[in-house]
């Protein structure tokens, strides 16, 4: 009554529908990460997090300059917003690079524990 493994679905093609080809293996890797290096993480996150600190002020200036020209600014200085920003911007830099550091070492300690990360990565076609 069931469907054996030989049976066909009326193509002549063993029951495979893609013409009776065996489908193609597609080439594997697997990857371990097994550590993070400290100082690395910490340079990285840096200079991400600076970029997006410069990225901010640059927008609330071009931001105030914008509110400026249609008037809707009238309360405080340019000077007083951008260094507010600044003060933000030092805060989020110090933060993001001390945390990203942190996790660094935390996962250094449970990848000694737990062996890691691991990825197969396939190549698509």
């Amino acid at each position: 009554m069931g469907a054996t493994p030989d049976a066909t679905d009326g193509t002549g093609s063993g029951g495979r529908r893609d013409g009776g080809r065996p489908a193609a293996r597609r080439p594997r890797a697997r990857l371990r990460l097994s550590g993070a290096d400290p100082w690395s993480v910490m340079t990285t996150s840096f200079l991400i997090s600076l970029t997006l600190g410069v990225c901010s002020i640059v927008t609330v200036a071009l931001l105030w300059v914008l509110l400026t020209v249609i008037g809707a600014v009238a309360w405080r200085s340019l000077g007083w917003a951008l260094a507010l920003t600044s003060g933000v911007a030092v805060l989020e830099v110090a933060l993001t690079t001390a945390l990203a550091t942190l996790g660094a070492f935390v996962y250094n300690m449970s990848a000694g524990l737990m062996g890691g990360v691991e990825l197969t990565v396939t190549e698509d076609e």
